[in-house]
């Protein structure tokens, strides 16, 4: 089983997907980790504004997947695998995820 992002908070949802060998996380919790926003209608249409490749494949991106609420519920969501959450963090145009986006550069840095 991979290693899941640790940095991102507690209260992001995530599945494990057994088939793909795969962490999956909620579009929606990282991006509100991320940036501590109410509104993530607007910073998805700017991911996938801002984006070309986004804009695009943003249907092969966002995965709906059954995750466990918090509580405690089984609900289908927007889900994206690790790069993916990766990628779309460094899109957030966000004060907040400057921190993130260091620690994924610092990571890229180490592993060359």
């Amino acid at each position: 089983m991979k290693q899941k992002i640790e940095m991102l908070g507690k209260d992001v949802r995530c599945v494990w997907d057994e088939e793909e060998d795969e962490w999956y996380y909620s579009i929606a919790d990282v991006i509100q980790d991320v940036t501590k926003t109410d509104n993530l209608k607007h910073y998805v249409a700017m991911v996938k504004s801002n984006n070309a490749y986004f804009r695009h494949n943003w249907n092969m991106i966002s995965v709906p997947k059954v995750v466990p609420d918090h509580d405690g519920v089984k609900r289908r969501i927007m889900t994206a695998k690790t790069q993916h959450v990766f990628r779309i963090i460094m899109e957030l145009d966000s004060a907040y995820a400057e921190p993130f986006k260091l620690w994924i550069c610092a990571i890229a840095s180490n592993s060359l």
